[in-house]
């Protein structure tokens, strides 16, 4: 069973800000039903709790390759955020303001790894 600290994060909605076009239905809501709570693992704010959960802050890492549909999701959605930050002109203060909260700053992540 989640601890109430990853509870509190899984009870968060997310508001992914991602095209329609590139992303799927599924991956959408997937992002909007757990995004609160990966960037909070992504970011270390909350510890891994099982195997897979490790697993996915090693991918966050660049230690791994993607493979779970999490971590696949996780990947394509902050890449995409990462080529936003590159890409200004596609990005409106909201989305800028979320790569901010993400911990995503100019190219990569700063301190918490970049996906190859």
């Amino acid at each position: 069973m989640a601890s109430a600290e990853h509870m509190k994060y899984r009870k968060m909605e997310f508001q992914p800000n991602v095209p329609d076009t590139l992303f799927s239905e599924d991956e959408i809501e997937l992002l909007v039903t757990y995004g609160s709570w990966l960037a909070a693992l992504m970011r270390g704010a909350i510890s891994p709790e099982t195997p897979a959960q490790e697993r996915f802050v090693e991918v966050c890492n660049g230690n791994k390759n993607p493979e779970s549909q999490f971590e696949k999701v996780w990947a394509k959605y902050i890449k995409r955020k990462i080529w936003e930050s590159e890409n200004p002109d596609f990005v409106g203060k909201q989305e800028a303001d979320l790569l901010v909260n993400l911990g995503i700053t100019g190219r990569g992540w700063g301190v918490y790894g970049h996906f190859k």
